[in-house]
């Protein structure tokens, strides 16, 4: 059972201690300005801190947050990954060794609580079955999503979510929706050139569009489609008994 962390949110600390280099899609709180002390030391951090040198990796990291909060491996190891850049750490996959301070910042980021960290590492030590139960190292390789080769921009996602049905909606960015409910953020599509973003934040992406059914392989259309007309997913069967006469009917599309 997840323990309670009191005054904590996630992503709080490392807010905190980056307060200009926001990822995006973190909200601030208000005890970021009230627990910043004058000595630059982050808040509440030393009551933490119990072995400054000890160091852990990321992987076993990915494994005491998934026994807090489950979640998918997958997002759990992009989100690390993504702060242990933050904070200075090279890109070295689940190896990546963090000093015991930082990986509770990151467990806590996360959204999990830190409290049992040391105690959890310590069973895995001394466990017969550790090496069954925790990833020891992230899988870089992009076989899971290497149907979204072909795709190198996020206007190509865009083409792809509209051509599976999803709803898409343009404003500063796109903001697309899956039948499963499932929504993904993309920044403007415009004047952008290809592969040129992130490419965390392109598995990120594409982790969220293969969760939301817009997959890139053969016969990999929804089950549901988005209907302009009705504002809502329609199913086939739904969309062929549809009594509608117009060009903005899915029964006019297919």
């Amino acid at each position: 059972m997840m323990a309670f962390c009191r005054g904590r949110f996630a992503s709080g600390l490392l807010l905190a201690r980056f307060p200009h280099e926001v990822p995006r899609g973190v909200l601030r709180h208000p005890w970021h300005v009230v627990g910043a002390t004058q000595t630059g030391q982050r808040p509440g951090l030393a009551r933490f801190c119990t072995a400054p040198h000890d160091f852990v990796s990321l992987a076993d990291l990915a494994g005491y947050i998934h026994a807090q909060i489950s979640g998918t491996f997958k997002d759990i190891e992009l989100h690390l990954l993504e702060g242990a850049e933050i904070l200075g750490y090279p890109a070295g996959g689940g190896s990546t060794q963090v000093n015991m301070p930082d990986a509770k910042l990151l467990v806590e980021d996360r959204g999990a609580c830190p409290k049992d960290l040391e105690t959890y590492l310590a069973d895995q030590v001394n466990s017969p079955t550790a090496d069954d139960n925790v990833v020891r190292d992230f899988d870089d390789s992009d076989d899971d999503l290497g149907e979204y080769d072909a795709y190198q921009n996020s206007k190509d996602l865009v083409g792809l979510a509209m051509a599976r049905g999803a709803r898409v909606e343009f404003g500063r960015g796109v903001r697309i929706t899956t039948a499963n409910g499932q929504v993904i953020l993309l920044k403007s599509t415009n004047n952008e050139r290809k592969g040129s973003w992130n490419q965390l934040e392109r598995k990120r992406t594409l982790a969220a569009l293969k969760a939301g059914g817009i997959r890139a392989v053969d016969g990999g259309a929804a089950l549901a489609r988005h209907c302009a007309l009705w504002r809502k997913f329609r199913t086939p069967e739904e969309a062929q008994a549809c009594s509608a006469r117009t060009e903005l009917c899915l029964k006019h599309q297919q």
